[in-house]
């Protein structure tokens, strides 16, 4: 089974995320993505669905990090309040898909399928 990372701050989000995602994928949580960044490196995921504003470590520094440390795992980002700046400062980070809070079960399942089918390990 394929492994899905979620990175979100809100327990409550985070809970919801697991419940769209629990039945196709074997979930692993952090809670920003700093820790995020040590389950990585531990259990080295296929695939990321992370928040984009977080305490210590956000959606935009995740991004420069996989870039920096060449890891290519396809990465969805997430945000309530989602410019088109930003969305665009996400894609070009390597973001496969910047999706707006909260994320319809549907559209986050059919992302991270996307994401999954399409990256191969190669980056967006």
């Amino acid at each position: 089974m394929q492994k899905v990372l979620i990175i979100e701050d809100s327990k409550v989000t985070n809970m919801y995320l697991s419940l769209c995602l629990k039945d196709d994928y074997d979930l692993v949580s952090a809670n920003n993505a700093r820790e995020g960044t040590e389950i990585i490196a531990e259990h080295i995921p296929d695939c990321i669905v992370s928040d984009l504003l977080m305490d210590e470590m956000d959606g935009f520094q995740l991004l420069e990090y996989l870039r920096q440390e060449n890891i290519k795992i396809p990465t969805i980002i997430m945000s309530s309040d989602i410019q088109e700046v930003d969305k665009g400062r996400c894609l070009a980070l390597g973001a496969c898909a910047v999706l707006n809070k909260p994320v319809r079960s549907e559209e986050l399942r059919k992302e991270v399928q996307k994401a999954l089918a399409t990256v191969n390990k190669q980056g967006c």
